[in-house]
């Protein structure tokens, strides 16, 4: 038995494209070859090292157990706004992989991208979603008051989405207005 160390930092993070990188090539030149990959500390980076084989293979990712949307995350509570429509904090490390469990299939991010710290989030929150194969979008949504052409284009989004959808920012009441009213009109 070959034995190789590829060291992931906790949850999924930036740093661990390096090892992951490895762990993609070494399958590759050795498709045929049988992998146990192991995690002391839990199944977060373990199921992260699967998805990325498996995508690579051209194997669907998923798992078959599915938990359910959790209630909240450490950034606050998520809403059921519909069927298979939540709502709640911006994720970030563990937050993205109950998703992941939870066949969340779309992530919309409500965040504004001409703001340098929603920009650090939103590319942070695209490439933990995209690692997870959860499709990513950004829509800023402003957090002032109503805005016709951003509830349209949420709205849009919503409805073309795969499956179960996570909306992500829902901090201020006026943002919060706007999301609801973007979920109402892509139920009409």
């Amino acid at each position: 038995v070959t034995v190789h160390s590829l060291p992931l930092k906790p949850f999924v993070s930036d740093e661990n494209t390096k090892n992951l990188d490895k762990l993609a090539r070494l399958v590759k030149n050795n498709p045929d070859q049988k992998y146990y990959l192991h995690c002391y500390l839990g199944k977060h980076r373990v199921t992260y090292g699967k998805s990325r084989i498996l995508r690579m293979l051209g194997k669907p990712t998923r798992t078959s157990k599915t938990r359910p949307v959790p209630k909240e995350f450490d950034g606050g509570p998520v809403v059921r706004l519909a069927k298979g429509i939540y709502s709640g904090t911006t994720l970030v490390n563990g937050g993205v992989f109950e998703l992941y469990a939870s066949r969340v299939a779309t992530i919309i991010s409500v965040l504004d991208i001409d703001d340098p710290g929603d920009k650090k989030f939103i590319k942070k929150f695209k490439r933990l979603a995209v690692g997870f194969d959860i499709a990513f979008e950004n829509i800023p949504v402003p957090a002032d008051g109503q805005d016709p052409q951003a509830i349209d284009e949420l709205a849009r989004a919503i409805k073309k989405a795969k499956k179960s959808v996570y909306i992500s920012s829902f901090s201020g009441s006026d943002r919060g207005d706007n999301v609801r009213a973007a979920v109402a009109k892509a139920s009409e």
